[in-house]
Parts: structure tokens; C-alpha cells; sequence
């Protein structure tokens, strides 16, 4: 991002490390930090990489441009793809686009309009964004459900029952209600925070 700055969008497959294994609807720290820099976090449909066919298709054209097996150490693989990224951008022409090459057609990319800076995340975005969210998931005979890798007791009298939980930006609350809008309980315990979100990202606060 030093480089070409933050992007508008970042679009992810459903994966690890990007995508929690356990639950997709969670946000990872990655995630989080990139909602923090004010990027738009789109996921794809589960198993369907064709929604993200043009990253797809690139990567194996680096990697068959790149010929990574011709290399033994990482160093001397990493001046390939870097000089195979700069082919790709600055030199191949495409036909289907009147022989330009993503340099001429994408200009403003190499202006860095939205220039990265670390001091820029603000953890406010991250709220917002979450209190956009509608989460629900289904008690079991115990009274429990997880969520956020969190063990949260309701009540046993709940059992099977589905219910949803929303996030409230300013109080840092999460509420837990029944399907009829029925607060059922506020829960205060941090699932994350400023620092570990930024030291997740080897970034310093101060």
C-alpha cells in the first residue's frame, strides 16, 4: 500500500488467513484494519472464485510468468515477480483494448490518490461499521452461543431458539435480542481493541 496507496474496495475469497475458518461472518483483525484505513471489505459467495475470476486468472499468470521453481531463494524470486508486475503492467499490450497497456488505461493508480499513511486508521470506522451489522445465531440446550470465539449464556429457557445480536458504536455495547426485538442482554466484554487490531497489522500506536 506504500506504493500504489489504499484501495477503495479490497474483495477476499471466503479463506483463511483473510476469512475466519470458524465464522465467516466475523471480521478478522485484517479486516478490521483494513475498515480502520476506510476500505470497503467485500467477501465473495462461498466457493465461487469465478466472482473474483480477473485476481484469479492474474495469479497464474505470475506464476507461470514468474516460473517460481527456476529459483532456490526468495530473494532472487521476488526481483522476478517484481520485474514479471511491471511487464504486466507497463508493457503488455491488450488487444481487446485497443492495444493499451494497464498503465495507459489506469493512470490515476500510479498517482496514489489515496497515499497509505498507519496514523490514518481510526478505530471509530470500525464501530460504524459493525453497528451496520445484524448477527444471529442459534442457542443451544445449555442456554449458549458462540460468538466472536465467546461462550455467551442466556438461559436454558432459550433453547433452539435464534437470536440476533447488534453493536452499538458509542456505547461499545453488543445487544442480545429474541427474534421479536426483545432485549434480552447487553454484553460489555471487548472482543478486540485499537492495539491488537494495529499490532496484528506491525503497526505501533505511538
Amino acid at each position: 500500500m506504500v506504493q500504489w496507496g489504499c484501495p477503495k474496495r479490497i474483495k477476499i475469497d471466503n479463506g483463511l488467513p483473510l476469512v475466519s475458518g470458524g465464522n465467516k461472518d466475523i471480521p478478522t483483525l485484517t479486516q478490521l484494519w483494513w475498515i480502520g484505513l476506510d476500505i470497503e471489505v467485500k467477501l465473495n459467495d462461498a466457493n465461487v472464485p469465478q466472482q473474483n475470476g480477473t485476481v484469479e486468472g492474474l495469479q497464474g499468470i505470475c506464476f507461470r510468468w514468474g516460473n517460481p521453481a527456476a529459483y532456490n531463494n526468495l530473494e532472487s524470486f521476488q526481483q522476478r515477480i517484481d520485474e514479471t508486475t511491471r511487464i504486466q503492467r507497463e508493457v503488455y499490450r491488450i488487444r481487446r483494448k485497443k492495444d493499451k497497456t494497464r498503465r495507459e488505461l489506469y493512470p490515476e493508480l500510479w498517482q496514489n490518490s489515496r497515499r497509505y499513511d498507519p496514523r490514518s486508521f481510526n478505530i471509530q470506522r470500525v464501530y460504524d461499521n459493525l453497528a451496520t451489522r445484524i448477527w444471529e445465531r442459534k442457542v443451544n440446550k445449555g442456554g449458549n452461543f458462540q460468538f466472536w470465539a465467546t461462550v455467551i449464556y442466556i438461559g436454558p429457557k432459550f433453547e433452539n431458539q435464534t437470536v440476533t445480536i447488534t453493536f452499538d458504536p458509542l456505547e461499545k455495547h453488543w445487544f442480545i435480542r429474541a427474534k421479536d426485538g426483545r432485549l434480552l442482554r447487553t454484553y460489555t466484554k471487548e472482543f478486540f481493541t485499537e492495539e491488537q487490531i494495529l499490532k496484528h497489522a506491525g503497526i505501533s500506536k505511538n
